[in-house]
């Protein structure tokens, strides 16, 4: 991926792409490529609640843009980086353990100062995608039901989330609508994560959680 000192430097011309204009243009490449890259936590609570990711000021809701991936979309989506670069000023970072990508953020490079682990910061909310791999279920390892958020460690029943469902947005913060996919229950795994998600609350969703949703 790009090297530190390019970030560095494209991030001081400033003039960096708006997150809802990035996270557009990923999805538009991921459906075209039959891909699957779903609104997850925090965001699919603001598209069902707030109908939006931005207020009436036209400011981020949320501080960033969570995704659910399928490992093949992962890659895809990796391969997107040097086009991220040159389109929109943005960048990426994956994190890996044994082996395998747990994390990719995608981050504007404007305002981008930190290259430690853990939450990426810029001038824009950044986009973060969690890997989801089909594992068997405990007790019965012939059954390959359940889908576990590798970063996270959550764990949720199959069909909680596929197949996914393709909603359409309209967004204050965009002028074309944007087309997006969710997990096929939406409300049961909102209730499961945060109970009454209609109250807005700082409450995170819980890590590494057993098959209860």
């Amino acid at each position: 991926l790009t090297n530190r000192t390019w970030i560095e430097a494209r991030g001081k011309q400033g003039n960096c792409a708006s997150a809802l204009h990035v996270f557009n243009w990923i999805m538009k490449q991921v459906i075209e490529k039959n891909g699957c890259l779903m609104v997850a936590y925090g965001q699919l609570i603001h598209i069902h609640r707030e109908e939006d990711f931005v207020n009436k000021l036209g400011k981020f809701i949320d501080d960033d843009i969570d995704l659910w991936a399928s490992p093949g979309t992962v890659a895809h989506v990796a391969t997107l980086e040097q086009q991220l670069n040159s389109k929109f000023g943005w960048t990426m970072r994956c994190f890996i353990h044994d082996g395998q990508v747990v994390l990719v953020q995608i981050v504007a490079t404007c305002g981008h100062t930190s290259f430690r682990r853990g939450k990426s910061k810029s001038s824009q909310p950044g986009i973060e995608v969690y890997p989801m791999f089909t594992i068997p279920r405990q007790g019965n390892e012939t059954q390959y039901d359940v889908i576990k958020d590798i970063w996270q460690g959550n764990q949720y029943l199959e069909q909680s989330i596929f197949p996914v469902k393709k909603v359409t947005l309209k967004s204050r913060g965009m002028e074309e609508p944007l087309d997006l996919q969710i997990p096929h229950h939406p409300f049961q795994l909102m209730e499961c994560l945060y109970g009454n998600w209609m109250v807005p609350s700082s409450k995170h969703a819980s890590n590494h959680m057993k098959v209860v949703c």
